[in-house]
């Protein structure tokens, strides 16, 4: 397995109360703060970018979606001078 080289850094800056919090439950899961923040914030990040890059229809607009793809709308002037 390839070691995957870390050469990049993030610094932010909390509370005292954050930091203690974070650093509780780092503590709680076992781990340094440093892999507590990467893992929760990779986790996150995950999340964020699969709910954004999925588009979710509910029945009339999928229906709506699908007879366009199986019967698109003829290519108007606008449309033929656009893709000149």
């Amino acid at each position: 397995m390839a070691a995957i080289t870390k050469n990049n850094r993030i610094d932010i800056r909390v509370s005292d109360a954050d930091k203690h919090l974070l650093e509780l439950a780092a503590q709680y899961n076992k781990q340094n703060l440093s892999a507590y923040i990467f893992d929760i914030a990779i986790r996150q990040a995950e999340l964020d970018v699969k709910k954004n890059e999925k588009i979710i229809l509910d029945n009339q607009q999928r229906d709506r979606v699908l007879e366009l793809l199986a019967n698109p709308p003829k290519a108007n002037d606008a449309l033929k001078e656009l893709f000149k």
